[in-house]
């Protein structure tokens, strides 16, 4: 190949390149070297500390090319190169592994610089001011190939009805939140760009990815979604991957609560987190389900509703039996828990949001009443918000604390419908926690999301019933064939406590019971913040009367606590 032969390689998508230096002759002679590989490259140039700062991490680049000193005069201590400030902050965010950087100075023989450079910074190339035009470009189209330029070789086939616009529009409502600087069009770029780079893998892969199909998954309830990606090897297709993509800090969260968690799944249904890329307002990962057929797949929500008490009890044993055995067997337990502060710190609970929230939704049962009341319901409750502000909530006992996934609605929970296989995804929230959170929040999930909803009266009985257990596995009557789905929820609750009787051995059955019904307690009362999921007059209000009625049974409980000797 001539040295100004184009190389042989079209990107789909152009190569974002920031070119940092203050000097104009030797910006174009780098903007030259780029241009005489023949790819297709957007460029952007800065020529302070600030504005590459400014430019690095509002936009999406997929090169930066550094100029040390960015001062005039003498070059001054090595511990004071603008450069070197700009690399430290790439590495401190930690984008280095999803951006090449090529130094380029004019003091790359110093004592010590080159060293300093690649010891710390492992740069892509060192490049002399003196080199030529060509040994630039030669550099540039090795260091490229070894990236496999980022995947903007790939070619991305979107399933029908799907194009980047509504992909970024799953996370529209959000985007206010990544960066006052990102609209819609840098973020479809930054999309394109994110979920190439996840399938260019390093050249020592025998695999080369040169398509991808994306289809649409069910979407969770967070800021991030969820896709299937079909990658292709030329005429080859290969394995069905999960995506998600989101927000920058959602999928950092999420990756490192799958570290925390990963070494402690046990069993066949294995969700693995093979690779993830950084943007700079967006991020993506891939999970990998072992053993999984991707297309087969749907969410828990899903499930639910097609599925019998029998089938669900398989996925509920499969998760807590199996998957998640070894968080329950290292629980350790604490003599004390102080509830309100770990479920506050825990789900957001905020006691003036909480109180604003109720005064919207029950306008006529002010939180200066102690006591409750509905039209159609045999007898007054407590009010569950009004002792929790006034700090009349028990403060609990004994209690477990163990790793938990800790977002275990019905949209984290994957599961084959004809195998009843399950995997869980979305661990941003993953970690050390209460015991029973995961057991808590997929209980209120059932009651709440996925329930059909129901008159009140059968609600009050539905969950005056579930109250008046005095263990995790009591056998309780609720024989209602006329309201059948009341029935199925009732029953797989039933289930689901005893398994969270048999992962928490190490406490007593009084000490789970009590421990379970707190967590419950406060899962429970923070769905009145959770507008959107209750939406409805039937729903919020047995939300309330759910509240009131497991805390009546622990009011009742810590009464009995103080008359035992």
């Amino acid at each position: 190949m001539a040295a100004r032969d184009p190389v042989s390689v079209a990107l789909v998508e152009p190569l974002r390149v920031l070119i940092v230096d203050d000097r104009d002759v030797d910006r174009l002679v780098v903007k030259r070297a780029f241009e005489e590989t023949g790819l297709n490259i957007v460029f952007g140039l800065a020529e302070s500390y600030e504005d590459a700062i400014f430019a690095l991490f509002n936009d999406y680049f997929d090169v930066v090319v550094i100029d040390l000193v960015l001062h005039d005069g003498p070059p001054g201590p090595m511990e004071e190169w603008e450069g070197f400030d700009i690399i430290s902050e790439i590495f401190e965010r930690g984008f280095q592994r999803d951006m090449a950087v090529f130094i380029n100075t004019a003091f790359a023989d110093m004592k010590g610089v080159a060293r300093h450079a690649i010891s710390k910074f492992h740069p892509a190339d060192i490049w002399d001011k003196s080199f030529s035009i060509a040994q630039i470009r030669q550099s540039i189209v090795q260091a490229l190939e070894r990236v496999r330029y980022f995947g903007l070789t790939i070619d991305v086939k979107l399933e029908d009805g799907l194009d980047w616009q509504i992909l970024v529009t799953k996370l529209r409502l959000h985007l206010h939140a990544l960066s006052s600087y990102l609209d819609m069009d840098p973020a479809v770029v930054e999309l394109q760009h994110i979920l190439r780079r996840l399938f260019a893998e390093d050249s020592a892969s025998a695999i080369s990815i040169s398509s991808i199909q994306i289809a649409e998954m069910d979407r969770g309830a967070s800021q991030s979604a969820v896709l299937r990606v079909t990658p292709h090897d030329g005429a080859k297709q290969c394995a069905d991957v999960v995506v998600k993509y989101g927000p920058l800090e959602n999928i950092r969260r999420e990756y490192s609560g799958w570290n925390s968690v990963f070494q402690f799944v046990s069993g066949r249904k294995l969700t693995n987190v093979r690779r993830v890329t950084l943007g700079r307002h967006l991020a993506a990962l891939e999970y990998t389900l072992v053993g999984a057929i991707v297309t087969d797949i749907v969410s828990f929500s899903k499930f639910y509703a097609l599925s019998s008490v029998k089938d669900l009890a398989k996925v509920f044993d499969q998760l807590f039996l199996e998957t998640c055995a070894l968080w329950y067997k290292n629980m350790v337990v604490v003599e004390t828990i102080d509830y309100q502060k770990e479920f506050e710190d825990y789900i957001g609970l905020n006691r003036g949001a909480l109180e604003r929230q109720y005064d919207v939704k029950y306008a006529d049962k002010p939180l200066t009443e102690r006591y409750i009341e509905f039209a159609n319901l045999p007898r007054k409750m407590v009010n569950p918000v009004a002792l929790y502000s006034a700090g009349e909530v028990p403060p609990g006992g004994r209690a477990g604390i163990c790793l938990t996934h800790g977002d275990l609605h019905g949209e984290n929970i994957r599961v084959t419908l004809n195998s009843g296989d399950s995997w869980l995804i979305d661990f941003g929230r993953s970690g050390n926690g209460h015991w029973a959170r995961d057991f808590v929040e997929l209980e209120t999930a059932m009651k709440f999301q996925l329930m059909q909803s129901a008159d009140l009266p059968s609600l009050f009985e539905f969950e005056d019933i579930l109250a008046s257990a005095d263990s995790l596995t009591a056998i309780l009557p609720f024989n209602h064939d006329d309201r059948p789905d009341l029935q199925k929820a009732f029953r797989a609750i039933i289930h689901l406590r005893s398994l969270a009787s048999k992962v928490s051995p190490k406490l007593t059955s009084e000490e789970a019971f009590s421990s379970y019904l707190m967590a419950l307690f406060f899962q429970t009362i923070n769905y009145i913040r959770l507008s959107r999921l209750i939406k409805g007059g039937q729903r919020k209000n047995h939300v309330l009367v759910s509240a009131a009625l497991i805390l009546e049974r622990l009011l009742a409980l810590e009464e009995r606590a103080k008359r035992v000797p």
